[in-house]
């Protein structure tokens, strides 16, 4: 084949006269990480009363980010001048992305250590890159892939503070056979991750409609029950509307699944939420979930239409799941706020309610205080009760499989909702700060109680891959919890400091926790003390 030099230098200027104009814009329909501080500070300016009511289902849009902070520096009166300089700094820092086309790479660290009578060492390393850019105005795109050099130790991390931050499996060779594994043993491991996302604004911004791979966080508290900011990144097709200036709409439907079990875990998760803000006090969140194993279902495709009349209409072989969120807030004092998540519940007769194992569900009640006199401090009180056989869900078969198909509320072998197990609470008392640019330091302590056992044994399962089985309920003992298993008490303290350089796109950051605890691995008389270090560093280069 001939190729001509000429045709092909008349092709790439071509193709860059087509692409040219159509980088040239912002990318502000991208999403920004939910572990970016920004969220923290403008909740902060919400209490105050600087800014009106923000949503809480996050991640927001970069052009959402930008607009509240515009707001915010319109309305500076309950800011000092410190904060003012955070706020525009950060501003500046999303500017930086309205470049139009553009290659990214970056490379990420961290390593973990626990010292105690079993010593634990963890390592993940990746290197990342993609391309980021427009299709016109309203249309942004993130194509990105990252590979992986870990040797993964979950006992490095405090209790129920592992996820995973690579994709799928994780392989190696040894004397040329091929090993394949989720990561945890005693050599290093090659594995991957990609985050892709398209999003588009309608409606002259008031919508957004996207297909993308993220970490999502739906709800007021520190950890929602529906839909965590701890769950792993979902492939969804999500859409967002603002109808009016006091309300907003919410839906999402993806696929959920487990390289480890993908015969049983070929699920689907959708979830949609109505945001009210009646009052600049009030805030009001009803929302619905279901978890469904995959077919072509017009009943939870279609965002509009309620998932429980859904499944009446086409009969019960689904997990649906609803709640709903409350927050009051006095400004510039203090934030209010509940969340209930409803698996299952049975109301025929009040006697006996708070002890029926099939009255499944998980609540959460606590404040926010922006603390006086003190940059961007945050204070947060929270309790969080998840009762037994909450997000579980026996096997359920189908016509149209030949094995049953697993419809939990887990992703990847981790829950979509609050971090914690079935039968389980947690008492935190957090502090967040960004005294200054780039800064971010937390320091919190977590009591968290958590029971299992086995009810051939007068003892409750507090594990989400074990369901209640309705045929043998007589066997099972009533709810009476801290007495109806054996249950860890986990003290945990932790202090995390990160700070960004901007000049340089790097983030460095360390933490250590103190953990304590009693009847570890729910195992009596286990009990462990250790002392976890964490050190990271994130680089950026555009």
């Amino acid at each position: 084949m001939n190729i001509n030099k000429k045709n092909i230098k008349r092709c790439l200027v071509l193709l860059l006269f087509i692409i040219s104009p159509l980088t040239i814009f912002a990318q502000d329909q991208l999403s920004v990480n939910i572990q970016d501080p920004i969220y923290s500070i403008l909740e902060i300016c919400s209490i105050r009363g600087v800014l009106p009511q923000i949503s809480y289902v996050k991640p927001f849009n970069t052009g959402n980010i930008k607009e509240y902070i515009k707001s915010t520096l319109g309305n500076r009166m309950r800011l000092n001048d410190y904060e003012v300089v955070i706020l525009k700094n950060a501003y500046d820092s999303y500017l930086n992305d309205d470049i139009g086309l553009r290659f990214f790479a970056g490379e990420e660290s961290e390593i973990r250590a626990a010292f105690s009578r079993n010593n634990s060492f963890h390592s993940v390393n990746m290197i990342q890159g993609g391309i980021i850019g427009t299709l016109g105005p309203s249309l942004a795109y993130n194509m990105n892939l990252g590979v992986f050099l870990d040797k993964v130790d979950p006992e490095a991390f405090a209790p129920y503070d592992f996820t995973k931050k690579w994709d799928g499996f994780h392989v190696w060779s040894v004397e040329g056979k091929v090993l394949y594994s989720d990561g945890i043993n005693d050599h290093l491991n090659f594995s991957f991750n990609t985050l892709p996302e398209l999003s588009l604004d309608i409606l002259d911004s008031k919508g957004n409609l996207k297909i993308a791979r993220l970490r999502r966080e739906w709800g007021v508290g520190d950890g929602s029950l529906s839909l965590s900011g701890t769950a792993r990144p979902i492939e969804a097709i999500t859409g967002s509307i603002r109808p009016n200036s006091w309300s907003n709409f919410h839906f999402l439907t993806g696929i959920l699944g487990n390289w480890q079990d993908k015969l049983n875990e070929q699920k689907m998760f959708s979830i949609h939420r109505l945001e009210m803000f009646p009052f600049e006090w009030l805030y009001l969140s009803p929302w619905e979930s279901v978890v469904w194993a995959k077919r072509m279902e017009l009943s939870y495709l279609n965002p509009l239409m309620s998932y429980f009349m859904g499944q009446q209409i086409i009969g019960d072989v689904d997990n649906i799941a609803l709640g709903g969120d409350v927050a009051i807030t006095i400004a510039p004092y203090i934030r209010l706020y509940f969340s209930l998540f409803i698996d299952e519940l049975i109301i025929s007769e009040l006697k006996g309610f708070f002890q029926r194992l099939n009255n499944q569900y998980a609540w959460q009640v606590g404040f926010k205080i922006p603390l006086p006199s003190l940059p961007f401090f945050l204070l947060t009180f929270q309790y969080t009760k998840i009762e037994p056989y909450s997000y579980t869900h026996y096997p359920q078969e189908l016509p149209q499989y030949s094995n049953s198909i697993n419809i939990n509320f887990s992703h990847d072998g981790e829950n979509i909702g609050y971090h914690l197990p079935p039968n389980s609470d947690e008492f935190l008392i957090k502090v967040s700060s960004y005294p200054i640019s780039g800064l971010a330091a937390t320091v919190q302590y977590q009591l968290i109680r958590h029971g299992t056992g086995d009810h051939l044994k007068g003892q409750i399962e507090g594990d989400i891959n074990i369901w209640l089985d309705y045929g043998t309920i007589s066997d099972y003992p009533p709810k009476d919890f801290l007495h109806d298993g054996i249950y860890e008490w986990i003290n945990i303290f932790k202090v995390n400091i990160s700070y960004t350089f901007p000049s340089l796109q790097t983030t460095v950051w360390g933490e250590y926790s103190y953990v304590n605890v009693r009847n570890y691995w729910n195992i009596q008389g286990n009990d462990v003390v250790k002392n976890l270090i964490g050190l990271g560093i994130k680089i950026n280069t555009w």
